[in-house]
């Protein structure tokens, strides 16, 4: 009996896994199907969250972020400089008291991507703010082609080594 239960939840998150293959979202008619699909990224990866985004003000989505982190995910996030000094609502101080790595891009810093743990990427023009999620036509990717995994992958190494303060 354990053992057919341990197969179903194998085989359960493994068909969820592939259902990401190329998947495409429209917001804001999709944004409550988005939402908790990044709230199932972030809650079950296992190993590593990768984000650079332009805009990071959503605080429901920061705080399942803080919490991942404490089961010893590597988290890091790129944040923009100005958008960070401008936005008082940014969630770049909020997860300072974290083990999650907080990076500032030295250059404009427009990218809104995420990688899972290096198996599931999010691309798109959305920002995770409030006003993305119920207010704005956004558009978002979300794929677990290898190939694309591999470049997501390349960019982020290039922007944590290169171009950040």
């Amino acid at each position: 009996m354990i053992r057919f239960f341990i197969l179903f939840l194998f085989y359960s998150c493994f068909i969820y896994a592939l259902e990401f293959k190329n998947r495409v979202y429209f917001l804001p008619n999709d944004s409550k199907k988005l939402y908790l699909d990044i709230e199932y990224l972030i809650s079950n990866s296992k190993y590593s969250i990768d984000i650079a985004m332009y805009n990071f003000s959503y605080k429901p989505l920061a705080k399942l972020l803080k919490k991942s982190s404490k089961k010893g995910l590597d988290i890091s996030i790129i944040f923009d400089e100005k958008k960070i000094k401008k936005d008082k609502k940014s969630k770049y101080n909020y997860l300072e008291n974290s083990s999650i790595k907080r990076y500032i891009a030295n250059k404009k810093m427009h990218l809104k991507m995420a990688l899972f743990d290096n198996s599931i990427a999010l691309i798109g023009s959305l920002n995770w703010t409030k006003d993305s999620f119920s207010n704005n036509y956004e558009l978002v990717y979300i794929t677990n082609d290898k190939l694309l995994i591999n470049s997501y992958q390349k960019i982020f190494k290039e922007l944590k080594k290169d171009n950040l303060k």
